[in-house]
């Protein structure tokens, strides 16, 4: 995918913006009749394909949005090496960064986190990483296996320009580039925490993507 090409699935993307306030509860029956959402990257698709479905436009969008803005991140760290994984369907694994499988979670900055953490410091780093291990969605994919966390953090720190960035897909591209550069020559990051009384380590690192 060229930058032409991911700045019109942008232009695309930003225009479910309005319709993404709140979080929605995963519902079974409404991702069954929402599929249409992995084949189409036209909005107008999307508004005319739930009204005929009669599915909650807010609901069909989340979905859409983060489906298409995860799945060009992936492409993103595959064009700079990465391995994609070979099930698609796999729930632990997107890509495999120097011999490592990695889910790759992209999200935006918690509330909590909007004062002066300091991301460039592995403490602050690796506090985020463990409260997105300890406050993942209880649905889906919830999982404890290695993940690289792209994070979207806006200079104002508002939710909604944060949310933005998730489809600012140069941004994020400049961002894993740096990422993969910067550990060509160093060893992974690894993070321990408790979980249910027992010491879990894993590979996992925080990619900041801001404007």
């Amino acid at each position: 995918m060229d930058n032409k090409e991911m700045t019109d699935l942008q232009q695309e993307l930003l225009k479910a913006i309005p319709y993404l306030k709140g979080w929605t509860k995963q519902n079974d029956h409404y991702d069954k009749l929402s599929n249409f959402i992995y084949n189409t990257t036209n909005f107008v698709d999307i508004i005319e394909k739930s009204n005929l479905n009669k599915l909650p436009i807010s609901y069909v969008c989340h979905r859409w949005y983060n489906y298409h803005t995860s799945k060009v991140t992936e492409k993103i760290f595959e064009k700079y090496g990465c391995i994609r994984e070979k099930n698609l369907k796999h729930k632990e694994i997107d890509i495999y960064f120097k011999q490592i499988p990695y889910d790759i979670k992209l999200t935006v900055l918690p509330l909590k986190y909007k004062g002066n953490t300091d991301f460039k410091n592995k403490k602050g780093r690796d506090d985020l990483i463990i409260w997105y291990y300890k406050n993942q969605s209880q649905e889906g994919r919830k999982h404890l296996a290695n993940r690289l966390f792209v994070v979207c953090k806006s200079k104002n720190n508002n939710y909604e320009d944060s949310l933005k960035l998730k489809c600012n897909f140069i941004l994020i591209e400049k961002a894993v580039f740096e990422f993969i550069k910067y550990y060509s020559n160093r060893q992974l990051n690894t993070v321990s925490f408790v979980h249910e009384g027992k010491i879990k380590i894993v590979y996992s690192d925080i990619i900041i993507v801001e404007n």
